[in-house]
């Protein structure tokens, strides 16, 4: 989609999972062995490429889920990058909002990232004790900040633990 984010039919476009036609077409996978900034090559990752253009996003959904108290969801976040280390002019914002109970109106932010290539991953740690017995929907998303085809957004080790 573009800007603002829409929660609630997540963009409008169902993109076909693993299918990536073009440089700067959106893009959602699991992917193996990528080199990421920095140089080191990665285990499993969910790439989640944006559209091409300042204020495309791409949006995922977590499955309904009952928060337990001690959970903590976290993961790392970054580019891909060619085989040096180097991402170019990748720019974007990771950010993580929360719904209880599918209600619009509860929608929080819980973390958000401006991630550039600077050739470091940012991991991220958030506590949902304060959600405890609810159900809540997680949505990911990733905003372009440029028209770069470069913005190859990737979470790593995503999930929810206690």
């Amino acid at each position: 989609g573009e800007t603002p984010v829409d929660f609630i039919d997540l963009g409008g476009n169902i993109l076909t999972y693993d299918s990536q036609e073009d440089p700067g077409d959106p893009y959602v996978a699991v992917i193996d062995e990528q080199p990421l900034e920095g140089g080191r090559v990665s285990g499993v990752l969910l790439a989640t490429y944006p559209p091409k253009g300042k204020g495309s996003y791409i949006i995922g959904r977590f499955p309904d889920y009952k928060v337990n108290g001690g959970d903590l969801l976290f993961g790392r976040v970054g580019l891909t990058a060619v085989s040096n280390g180097n991402c170019d002019d990748g720019d974007v914002d990771f950010r993580i909002h929360m719904m209880i109970e599918g209600d619009p109106s509860t929608m929080v932010l819980l973390w958000e990232w401006n991630e550039v290539c600077d050739r470091k991953m940012k991991s991220f740690e958030i506590d949902l004790d304060d959600y405890k017995g609810q159900n809540v929907q997680i949505f990911l998303v990733v905003v372009a900040n440029n028209n770069s085809s470069e913005n190859k957004a990737v979470w790593d080790v995503i999930s929810i633990h206690r």
